[in-house]
């Protein structure tokens, strides 16, 4: 497995507990149990950490810029240039 997937995994797992945490948190305020400015705290806290696994998880690493081998490099100034003629009678100048 290479690291991307393993990243990819790991977000997922994290992303289900968040979202069971903001569950339990919903299902706590409703109950009466959490104090509702805690609740809606811990909600927006969990939403934003939602929110930064997902850029994590979305994120995909810079490719590597290859080195290209001298003799591949072309060189505009050793380029000759070329005359082209209109001739007549459909042959070739």
């Amino acid at each position: 497995m290479n690291f991307q997937t393993i990243k990819q995994q790991v977000c997922r797992f994290l992303m289900s507990v968040l979202g069971f945490l903001l569950l339990a948190i919903i299902c706590g305020a409703a109950e009466g149990t959490l104090f509702l400015p805690v609740a809606l705290l811990l909600g927006l806290a969990d939403l934003i950490g939602m929110n930064i696994l997902c850029g994590l998880a979305e994120k995909k690493p810079t490719p590597r810029r290859q080195r290209v081998p001298a003799h591949h490099v072309r060189r505009t100034s050793a380029r000759r240039t070329v005359t082209l003629r209109v001739v007549r009678g459909g042959r070739a100048a």
